[in-house]
């Protein structure tokens, strides 16, 4: 479980805006009960004489803002579980307010109702050689280095395997750096030093 909330601001605010104003969601019924669910009770008043379900959305709004480390009855981030509440109703993924905050955060939402983390953005890879580059450069290992460098471009054409993808995500991770410092340099012989040793064998 999370030591931090997932979400910014701005998807708190957008996922109490879709629970409020869904259709499944639109009843004091419903309302109510979500609210008791996350054991937001004590802060939202719930009936139906306690105002209107958007002034309760606003009540819960300003709930989770000033108390961010507010967890639900399971343990759980009280404004992590409205947004995955959000993200549940039908056609979320959908809503384009929604899903844009959600972007923001590094989160998709599916069709079926399930938040995703995003994969980094590839099409951004193919820039200059970074230090890991660099570092499988000097040592000579071309086959990794050349891993690095062809999933990014394969994607932004729509095309590669995305088992390739990953492990070139996987080798530009941080953790690979000091695996890759440790490495030692060989230098390299001219082709015709190669060519050569190899025709003394023969």
């Amino acid at each position: 479980m999370s030591n931090v909330p997932q979400f910014r601001r701005a998807t708190i605010l957008s996922a109490c805006d879709l629970i409020a104003e869904h259709h499944a969601m639109y009843t004091h019924a419903a309302f109510d009960g979500f609210v008791l669910e996350i054991g937001a009770e004590s802060a939202v008043p719930t009936g139906t004489n306690q105002g209107t379900i958007a002034e309760k959305a606003n009540t819960l709004k300003k709930h989770l803002i000033a108390n961010p480390s507010a967890r639900t009855p399971d343990g759980e981030f009280m404004s992590d579980a409205v947004v995955h509440k959000a993200a549940s109703l039908p056609f979320s993924y959908q809503e384009s307010k929604f899903v844009r905050a959600l972007a923001a955060d590094s989160f998709t939402v599916t069709e079926g109702g399930m938040i995703r983390r995003m994969l980094p953005n590839v099409a951004d890879l193919p820039s200059a050689d970074d230090e890991v580059h660099a570092l499988l450069g000097n040592s000579d290992l071309l086959w990794p280095r050349d891993i690095l460098t062809m999933p990014s471009s394969s994607t932004a054409r729509g095309s590669g395997n995305p088992r390739t993808a990953s492990c070139a995500r996987f080798l530009k991770t941080s953790s690979m750096k000091p695996l890759l410092c440790s490495i030692p340099v060989m230098p390299r012989r001219p082709p015709r030093e190669i060519h050569a040793a190899n025709c003394s064998q023969a």
